[in-house]
């Protein structure tokens, strides 16, 4: 059976003994394994082939860890060598270069029997201290080394990848549940960590050097604004709106209080409002 990618690339997985649960997951359904021998393998993800050295890359999903297991276990791994591995033995979880090493935190920290939210930041080739990042519930964890350091010519991202096992081969098997996988060919910001947090699905959005477009239908972005410490938030966009616009058009956004702010046009007018009220207007000049 195969495990499908739900963004237009099209990387589907093959699934090798893994059961898929349609009612475990964190939305919808989910992956469990038996610690034993199953395992999804992914192969020539053509994406990955772009990563040059010191490239970063995303890898965001759910895990459900039973209280007790035997050994290592490695729910997500780039080709053999450079994964995410759980060390029973040791209590730690982080990367692994499989040379005897962890970058990681301590597995003590990590719940049993429900579902956390894991987002590690791999970089390609270079071992950069402190660039290695790893997310637990939308938090940035403290990372240390446990024995030896890791090893860079092992630190290799590449278009072979598993999920539940050592890649390339059944071993290191993760014993498990595991959900709403995401790849993202860069490093992500703390917000958008969050934002994949609070979701509670990997959000697939094509990003462009002209930004996000939209046709005036049913097009539409949703965006998780967090307060900074004086519980203020801060807007800024850069529009460019299109000539045929003849109708009322608004970008609503709602505050954590739950009130809303208004940004759009009427014909040739801007206007900004806050509730049901506008409360400022001024004529647009388009270029």
């Amino acid at each position: 059976s195969t495990a499908a990618d739900k963004t237009s690339y099209n990387n589907t997985g093959v699934v090798d003994g893994s059961y898929y649960n349609s009612s475990c997951g964190v939305s919808g359904g989910c992956f469990e394994f038996d610690g034993i021998d199953d395992t999804i393998s992914f192969t020539n993800v053509s994406e990955l082939e772009l990563i040059n050295l010191g490239d970063y890359v995303s890898v965001s999903f759910w895990l459900k860890v039973p209280e007790s297991s035997l050994g290592i276990e490695m729910p997500f791994s780039f080709n053999r060598r450079y994964s995410l591995s759980i060390s029973r033995t040791q209590d730690w979880f982080g990367f692994n270069t499989l040379n005897g090493d962890y970058y990681g935190f301590d597995f003590d920290l990590f719940p049993k029997n429900e579902w956390v939210h894991i987002v590690g930041i791999f970089v390609n080739g270079i071992s950069y201290e402190g660039k290695n990042k790893i997310f637990l519930n939308g938090v940035e964890q403290s990372l240390s080394y446990r024995d030896s350091n890791l090893q860079d010519n092992n630190r290799t991202i590449s278009s072979i990848f598993n999920l539940g096992s050592r890649s390339g081969g059944v071993n290191y098997n993760f014993n498990g549940s595991i959900d709403e996988v995401g790849i993202y060919s860069k490093s992500l910001s703390s917000n958008e960590v969050k934002d994949l947090y609070i979701s509670r699905k990997a959000n697939f959005v094509e990003f462009t050097d002209s930004g996000l477009e939209f046709d005036g239908v049913d097009d539409y972005a949703k965006t998780t604004f967090f307060p900074d410490e004086n519980n203020s938030k801060t807007i800024v966009m850069n529009m460019k709106i299109g000539m045929d616009v003849t109708r009322i058009q608004r970008l609503g956004v709602h505050d954590l209080d739950n009130h809303r702010f208004y940004f759009g046009t009427s014909n040739n007018t801007y206007f900004v409002g806050y509730g049901d009220s506008y409360i400022d207007h001024t004529n647009a000049n388009y270029d």
